[in-house]
């Protein structure tokens, strides 16, 4: 199975998350650099290593627009650690995000609004997902001026 392959086996009590790639690079390319050039892998390493570092597996999902822009700068050691949605729009990417978190029933991290998710083309038991469970499992984020990432996650992390 393609989650087994990165570390995401349906084990119960396995502490999971799902990254927002382009939410997480975009904020580290405006916070932790001059906002000059490209993509910012460095920003997604951080969050992945935040997360490893507390025994919880991190899959970081990548729009397809995004994959397009820096797909052939994405770094070896990153693929391993992402989903790659091949789409023609950003949403798909989101939509991807809500779909994994809701088949693992994890955290996701996104600085993306609520309202602002495309449940107009989600599943409605995807939208219902995310309607009844955002307010607990969406994480939103921040990067102090030197990388460190800086999650707002609840005390205690979710087990579900």
């Amino acid at each position: 199975d393609f989650l087994e392959s990165r570390g995401f086996a349906d084990e119960v009590g396995q502490r999971r998350v799902v990254l927002n790639a382009l939410s997480i690079c975009n904020l580290y390319l405006e916070k932790c650099t001059d906002g000059a050039g490209s993509c910012q892998w460095s920003g997604l390493r951080v969050a992945l290593d935040h997360y490893s570092a507390r025994g919880i597996s991190a899959c970081a999902v990548i729009s397809g627009q995004f994959a397009r822009r820096y797909g052939s700068m994405l770094p070896s050691d990153l693929w391993s650690k992402a989903v790659v949605c091949l789409d023609f729009d950003k949403c798909f990417g989101d939509l991807m995000l809500i779909e994994l978190a809701k088949r693992l029933n994890c955290q996701f991290v996104d600085n993306l609004r609520c309202v602002a998710y495309p449940v107009s083309i989600m599943t409605a038991e995807a939208a219902s997902w995310l309607q009844e469970n955002h307010s607990e499992l969406k994480v939103e984020f921040d990067f102090t001026s030197s990388g460190v990432f800086i999650p707002n996650e609840p005390a205690e992390f979710v087990e579900i």
